[in-house]
């Protein structure tokens, strides 16, 4: 019989929060699943404990697997689903009871959507997150819609990938997961956008997600915010920029510095740097002269490329231009 969602969860030497990751899943509302565990190679007690699961429960099919790294694990896992919807999960999260129902019927009555994610609620086991992951979470939280999404999709990565829940044959179609020096699940995030998916948010908190100092994303250089830029700007280029297009910039500091030279290589014209810090205006910037921002308004391009990093600085500057005939993001970019 084929099961209303696949689970997929990638795992490796987790054998002390797998049973509370999948028993959250198992536990749920929503009982027409199969949870799908690639074991990558662990060499604790993790194969001990999804044995037992997959005894317990017949809905667990565990496959296992050398030490491939994850984006192997995912592929498998995705080669092997046979749900037409693919939820994500890790062996160190808790879904919560009704995440999958909830999920599942948002989709059942928005067919347009082809990612669904949800808030999550990110915690520690040896006491309250750090500022970055609760500024992260704040972001997250303000990000709903399909639109919400484009306006955000190249500032960071807007989706909690265990917590999502996507059309199995859209991940197939866009190719599954790519291994590279970048971060796996932007990377499919922007491939799926570019093939026309919608995306959606649910407001509800429907995961917790464990923040430890193991997590990849503080470990491993493929998640460190360097290796984010080259795939912005992929997704930028394959879906905005055309030769001869016209760009400015606002933003002459380290968070445009990237940006300025793509550009400055790139088939586009730069048009145009503006900043709002005296120090930098009059000089160049990738041989243009940095103008004030009082400026904009005057200023020929076809495209603003929004590319500063102080805290706070977005807010105020999305305020400025709303008071300006440019729209985002027909006429400008936040980037990052």
């Amino acid at each position: 019989m084929i099961p209303a969602v696949s689970v997929l969860m990638p795992v490796r030497d987790v054998a002390d929060t797998v049973d509370a990751a999948a028993r959250s899943i198992l536990a749920g509302d929503h009982t027409d699943l199969e949870l799908l565990i690639v074991d990558d190679g662990s060499t604790d007690d993790t194969p001990a404990r999804l044995a037992g699961l997959a005894a317990e429960d017949g809905r667990v099919r565990v496959l296992s697997q050398g030490p491939a790294g994850i984006v192997t694990a995912l592929n498998r896992g995705l080669e092997a689903a046979r749900g037409p919807w693919l939820a994500r999960m890790d062996g160190d999260d808790l879904s919560e009871p009704g995440r999958l129902s909830t999920q599942l019927r948002f989709l059942a009555e928005h067919p347009g959507i082809g990612v669904c994610d949800s808030r999550v609620q990110i915690f520690r086991d040896d006491g309250p997150t750090g500022g970055g992951y609760q500024s992260y979470q704040r972001w997250l939280d303000g990000i709903q819609t399909h639109r919400d999404f484009e306006r955000e999709m190249l500032i960071e990565n807007p989706i909690v990938h265990p917590a999502v829940v996507a059309s199995t044959a859209l991940l197939r179609r866009v190719g599954g997961y790519c291994d590279g020096p970048f971060p796996e699940d932007y990377d499919i995030w922007l491939r799926c956008a570019r093939a026309g998916a919608r995306f959606h948010k649910l407001p509800e908190r429907l995961l917790r997600w464990r923040d430890h100092g193991r997590r990849l994303t503080r470990t491993d250089r493929r998640y460190s915010r360097s290796a984010f830029v080259p795939l912005k700007w992929e997704h930028l280029a394959a879906t905005r920029l055309r030769p001869g297009l016209r760009v400015a910039v606002w933003g002459a500091g380290s968070a445009a510095r990237p940006w300025l030279r793509a550009l400055r290589q790139s088939d586009c014209e730069l048009t145009a740097v503006f900043d709002i810090d005296p120090a930098k205006i009059g000089n160049p910037r990738q041989g243009v002269t940095v103008r004030p921002v009082e400026e904009v308004g005057e200023a020929t391009f076809d495209l603003l490329l929004v590319a500063v990093g102080a805290r706070g600085a977005r807010a105020l500057i999305r305020e400025r231009l709303a008071q300006t005939a440019l729209e985002e993001p027909s006429d400008y970019l936040v980037v990052a």
